[in-house]
């Protein structure tokens, strides 16, 4: 995600996935059925999420690992049609002690990750 965010020029309207942890109490709903706006931190960049798709969504919570597949359609705005929740692994307990540096916690908590 960094590197997306560092030179957003070079992916600009091109497909990209994204993986990051979704930000505390940044999850709203769309318009439109099935759509919701989050934003999404790798620790050190946050980009913003509008999904917007037929597929079932993975639960959408704070501290939920996922990668999003979409179009970069500005430079801190992925417009996404698919959401893949991640699985535990040391990546997403790296991506959860980001998350919660980001949000002022000093400890990891098992509900963080689901």
């Amino acid at each position: 995600m960094s590197e997306v965010t560092a030179e957003p020029e070079k992916y600009m309207n091109r497909n990209v996935q994204i993986a990051g942890l979704i930000i505390r109490e940044t999850i709203q709903p769309g318009d439109a059925p099935n759509s919701y706006t989050f934003k999404l931190t790798d620790g050190n960049a946050t980009i913003n999420v509008e999904y917007s798709g037929s597929d079932p969504v993975p639960e959408l919570r704070p501290g939920v690992g996922v990668t999003v597949i979409g179009v970069l359609v500005s430079e801190d705005t992925i417009r996404s049609n698919k959401i893949l929740r991640k699985c535990p692994s040391k990546y997403q307990q790296e991506l959860t002690k980001a998350y919660l540096r980001e949000q002022g916690q000093g400890r990891m908590s098992t509900n963080i990750t689901g």
